[in-house]
């Protein structure tokens, strides 16, 4: 009898499939469903790599109809990613994204680069008998690749019939650059897209957004004010949260059973055993610095607030050796800064001197939440 690889192993059927070639890997089918049962159109997770984030959302344009887990939706969808460099290199074949979904489903689905566009159309194709290389689009297309950093240029255009959108890799490497305003950009895509179509009487946009755990302070978790909830899943051990107040599905695959499997393997067991690398691709963890300061509460009659930006609030102690905590607790009224360009650049210009007491180690933060805050609106352009 052949050996149950998944033996002793707890997989949550919210999550990942229970049976069959794809056990154990993320089941969108089932979370897109209980998401819009539970009123939420943003799906937005994380976890390790290989388990199933991009080949689902991929072999999911092909053999699930969302629209009969969405009534009133469209049946064309949207591939997001961050960059046009991605939807460039999917233009060609070999680099094709659905490559894998290709090869194992036995379907033909290539992507076409769109003339005098930045976008590409996704069609089912057919191979030339004579040359084999030669790949041809059959019937209407099914989808759309677009990029974030782009997509400003499509405002004009109509996606009345694409009802959801797979945002793929929406956490950035750390070697990649950051895109200014990104959260404000992605939210133009889903307006772009949305349009008026609730007032029509349609249902709205729905997104799913998935990426490996690189950073806690990216964009969508920063612009949806994430950071703090995903902070305290990981330690309820917490893998999906319904946020009905916000329309948004958290999800954290802090125990993928395909993860548990890999760290078995030579990669993680061996040449990567318990180094970043392995935390982030197999247990799923947001890269932290550990030499950040917390204290969750304090007695803050011995404090007196000197300014707040955004959600955050910076005190300093009234007595003694001069102490500043930043947390998301706000009294009296300091100069306050908005988050927008112009703000952010007089709090850097003012109060960058907080910054370096941070870097020195004399800050302390309410939790890791409150620093990841803190860099991102010192960073903010």
């Amino acid at each position: 009898m052949k050996e149950d690889k998944f033996s002793g192993i707890d997989i949550n059927p919210a999550l990942y499939y229970t049976d069959g070639k794809s056990k154990g890997y993320l089941n969108l089918p089932k979370i897109i469903s209980n998401a819009y049962k539970n009123g939420c159109y943003i799906i937005i997770g994380v976890g390790g790599r290989g388990t199933g984030k991009t080949y689902g959302m991929l072999k999911m344009t092909l053999d699930h109809d969302w629209t009969e887990i969405i009534p009133g939706s469209q049946k064309k969808f949207i591939y997001l990613r961050r960059k046009q460099k991605h939807v460039a290199m999917a233009n060609r074949p070999m680099l094709c994204p659905y490559k894998k979904v290709n090869s194992d489903t036995g379907s033909s689905v290539y992507c076409f680069k769109i003339p005098e566009t930045d976008l590409a159309a996704i069609y089912h194709c057919e191979h030339d008998d004579e040359r084999p290389d030669k790949i041809y689009p059959v019937g209407d297309y099914i989808g759309i690749m677009a990029a974030l950093s782009t997509f400003y240029d499509t405002r004009s255009i109509d996606f009345s019939d694409v009802g959801i959108i797979f945002y793929d890799e929406f956490i950035p490497e750390k070697r990649e650059q950051r895109m200014a305003n990104e959260g404000y950009t992605f939210n133009n895509v889903l307006e772009t897209v949305n349009r008026n179509r609730e007032i029509e009487g349609a249902p709205p946009i729905m997104a799913v957004c998935l990426a490996n755990s690189e950073k806690l302070e990216n964009a969508l978790f920063m612009f949806y004010g994430l950071v703090k909830i995903a902070m305290k899943m990981r330690e309820k051990g917490e893998e999906i949260l319904y946020l009905k107040d916000k329309g948004i599905c958290l999800i954290d695959m802090v125990n993928s059973p395909i993860s548990q499997i890999k760290a078995d393997g030579f990669l993680y067991n061996k040449v990567n055993k318990g180094n970043r690398f392995a935390e982030m691709s197999i247990s799923n963890k947001y890269d932290i610095d550990s030499a950040v300061k917390t204290q969750e509460k304090v007695n803050y009659k011995a404090y007196k607030p000197i300014v707040s930006i955004g959600e955050l609030c910076i005190y300093e102690q009234k007595s003694g050796d001069k102490k500043y905590y930043v947390s998301y607790h706000k009294s009296g009224n300091p100069e306050h800064f908005e988050i927008t360009s112009l703000d952010c650049e007089r709090f850097r210009k003012y109060y960058r001197w907080i910054y370096f007491l941070t870097v020195a180690g004399e800050v302390v933060f309410e939790d890791y939440s409150a620093y990841v805050l803190f860099i991102e609106y010192i960073n903010y352009k």
